[in-house]
């Protein structure tokens, strides 16, 4: 496996386990985009990936599940560091899991809360649309696979979970 991908990894800092990666295939030219040392501990990683004349961003996130005094700092920052992240001429692409169980992303709707609402409206008004249209843990859809250009993805289904996940996999082709 370490002979044919790159490993890019950002592990969590104050907990133990957890984090964010991304395998690439070696053939790939890609660039880790460094983050904000403000943002050290938001669990995100981003990289820039390049075909051609072609840029294309990809940032990988989590968000862990809770609603408290904390979760609504962690999801400001969030945002804050993916206005950041999305602020380029070229298409992004988000994964990950941002567990929000009751965001209805057919007509991105979210309840009136300090968590689901502000996330959900910044994915709708920086321009992505959510392709993940099936159930990843149990029966809700808390993984993710956001992108700024309708035009790239041509696939994306769910798979089943890799080892002792609890979460089902998410698949997805991109059209580069």
């Amino acid at each position: 496996l370490q002979h044919n991908f790159k490993l890019l990894r950002k592990d969590r800092t104050r907990h133990r386990g957890g984090g964010v990666c991304a395998f690439i295939a070696n053939d790939l030219k890609v660039i880790a985009v460094d983050i904000p040392l403000n943002f050290v501990h938001v669990e995100l990683l981003c990289f820039d990936l390049f075909v051609q004349d072609t840029n294309y961003r990809f940032i990988c996130c989590y968000r862990p599940p809770y609603y408290d005094i904390v979760a609504k700092d962690y999801v400001t920052d969030l945002i804050s560091c993916l206005n950041l992240l999305v602020n380029v001429e070229y298409t992004v692409l988000i994964t990950g899991d941002l567990n929000l169980p009751d965001v209805d992303w057919d007509c991105f709707s979210a309840p009136s809360d300090t968590i689901q609402q502000p996330l959900a409206r910044f994915i709708q008004a920086e321009g992505f649309m959510q392709y993940v249209n099936e159930h990843t843990r149990r029966n809700k859809t808390l993984d993710i696979l956001l992108c700024n250009d309708p035009l790239i993805i041509s696939e994306c289904f769910t798979g089943p979970p890799i080892a002792k996940s609890d979460h089902d996999t998410v698949c997805f082709k991109v059209l580069l």
